[in-house]
């Protein structure tokens, strides 16, 4: 196997005075690299920049990087003239600033390690971050696409709430549902986040609890396994009240009680959510066996009857307060359930 070959911003200057065009194979740049007079097509593969690599001023032709290793990559005050690839790249650090790409943009199978900046960026053309993961809080709120973009199997994080919507918008576009779908929950999750700030200034309170329980119960529409959790922890929990209740004598007894229990699955269900290491049925497990050990219904049958909100129609029997909470809170989350399992499987 051939070692690769060093080079400095000397020598790379003297080479590139040389030739027109020019192809980098298994290089190594230990020093910073600008390429602030050039014009002309280059080619870089599997090379290795050490230090910072800068592309600025005027306009520039600079065609591909592929296998290649930045510590620093920055592009300033540039138009780019020519279709750019970034394929199978690592690059530690990626600023954008003040750049026209007047081509094709292709950044493909790239990953970033610490940070991202576009700022005052635009894609005249179409615009490729295919497969690549950004381990930094994309902002695309400085960018501009004028034609079509692909971020599909893009692996990152959102800054905020309108780079959440530019890529939802991108993958409803092609028609790709399941895509935008993701984007849309992170879409929410910002959306939640401004509501939170809103309700510390005193702002949209009753707003911003209605995005918490749509987020709590089934991730903005996209979860349907969290909807089904939230199911089963609230007939267990309402099932197990309802046998605690027969033995109670006083008013205030069935009240505390049922509040406790109330309380109590809801804030260990929202503990064991949050907490993403442990899997959320290994909690109903646990409501299970501790319903059928203190009620014995082995069959689940009182479970099974609890389970559907429309019973108290059906069987025509009395509602007090405690079964309206319940019953409401089941209908809610079995629609819930449902437009979660749409949201995943529909075709537009």
């Amino acid at each position: 196997m051939e070692e690769k070959q060093t080079i400095n911003n000397i020598r790379l200057t003297k080479i590139l005075e040389e030739k027109k065009k020019h192809k980098f194979d298994d290089c190594i740049f230990n020093s910073d690299i600008s390429l602030s007079n050039l014009n002309r097509k280059l080619e870089f593969n599997n090379c290795v920049f050490k230090n910072k690599f800068t592309i600025s001023k005027k306009k520039k032709k600079i065609t591909s990087f592929i296998g290649c290793k930045f510590q620093e990559l920055r592009l300033a005050n540039v138009d780019i003239k020519n279709t750019i690839k970034f394929e199978n790249c690592e690059i530690e650090k990626f600023i954008l600033k003040n750049v026209d790409f007047e081509f094709i943009f292709s950044f493909i199978e790239t990953k970033v390690n610490k940070k991202i900046e576009l700022d005052h960026v635009e894609f005249s053309e179409e615009a490729f971050f295919n497969e690549s993961i950004i381990n930094d809080k994309l902002d695309l709120t400085k960018t501009i696409f004028y034609k079509q973009k692909n971020f599909y199997k893009l692996k990152t994080e959102v800054v905020n709430r309108e780079t959440a919507r530019i890529i939802k918008d991108s993958f409803e576009q092609q028609n790709n549902i399941i895509e935008a779908n993701k984007f849309y929950a992170l879409e929410m999750k910002e959306r939640e986040e401004e509501l939170k700030q809103d309700r510390e200034e005193g702002k949209n309170f009753f707003e911003w609890l209605v995005f918490k329980i749509h987020g709590l119960s089934s991730n903005h529409s996209q979860d349907w396994v969290l909807s089904l959790f939230w199911i089963l922890s609230f007939s267990f929990g309402y099932s197990f009240m309802s046998c605690v209740n027969k033995l109670l004598d006083t008013k205030l007894e069935y009240i505390l009680t049922d509040t406790f229990i109330y309380l109590f699955v809801i804030y260990t269900s929202i503990l064991i959510i949050n907490y993403k290491k442990m899997n959320k049925f290994f909690l109903t497990g646990l409501f299970y066996i501790f319903y059928v050990y203190l009620s014995k219904d082995f069959t689940l049958q009182t479970f099974s009857n609890n389970l559907n909100p429309f019973s108290i129609m059906t069987e025509f029997s009395e509602l007090n307060f405690s079964t309206m909470i319940y019953k409401i809170t089941i209908a809610y989350l079995i629609y819930q359930l449902i437009i979660s399992i749409r949201q995943n499987t529909r075709r537009k």
